[in-house]
């Protein structure tokens, strides 16, 4: 987790003048952002610093990876108890609650059922929110148990964190949405 949480605060402090440098347009950034940064509250930060419109396409970026967490787990879930066919799991024991939450809040706003008054608040609600688990993430991480473990999780992360980057920037430049 600290070893993520190192990443994601290079990419806030990097990917913005990386991306001003190589010339991304703010939903090519954003759509950069959206994709190689892990944690949302991350996402937020990454996008927003390099602009509005940046900051609302990774977001909406995002969001749209978060939501197909819901299949995986779903197909995980039926592989699971196939595997194992005397286990009378129930649901709420396989499905994480956020995931049950994301969905319920997406419903409500789809539906209208959040009023328009409403979203200025739940706006600022958002951004404290996220600044406090920014917060708690970077309080949370034990620099002392990140040497114990070596430079190979560090390696690791490195690795597969400038591969997706890097990923990422080649195939918008093939698709042309540079």
């Amino acid at each position: 987790m600290s070893t993520i949480f190192v990443f994601n605060l290079i990419a806030v402090l990097l990917f913005p003048p990386i991306g001003h440098l190589l010339g991304l347009s703010q939903s090519g950034f954003g759509l950069w952002a959206g994709t190689a940064v892990n944690d949302t509250s991350s996402v937020v930060a990454t996008g927003y610093a390099f602009g509005h419109a940046a900051g609302v396409q990774s977001v909406i970026v995002k969001v749209t990876r978060t939501t197909m967490i819901i299949p995986v787990v779903a197909v995980l879930g039926v592989l699971a108890r196939r595997g194992d066919a005397g286990r009378t799991e129930r649901w709420h024991r396989v499905v994480p609650w956020f995931l049950v939450w994301f969905v319920a809040a997406a419903v409500l706003k789809s539906v209208g059922m959040v009023p328009d008054a409403w979203r200025a608040p739940l706006a600022g609600l958002a951004v404290v929110l996220i600044t406090l688990a920014l917060a708690a993430i970077g309080l949370g991480t034990h620099l002392g148990e990140m040497r114990r473990a070596g430079y190979r999780p560090l390696m690791l992360g490195t690795l597969t964190w400038m591969t997706v980057a890097i990923t990422g920037l080649v195939l918008q430049f093939a698709v042309g949405s540079w």
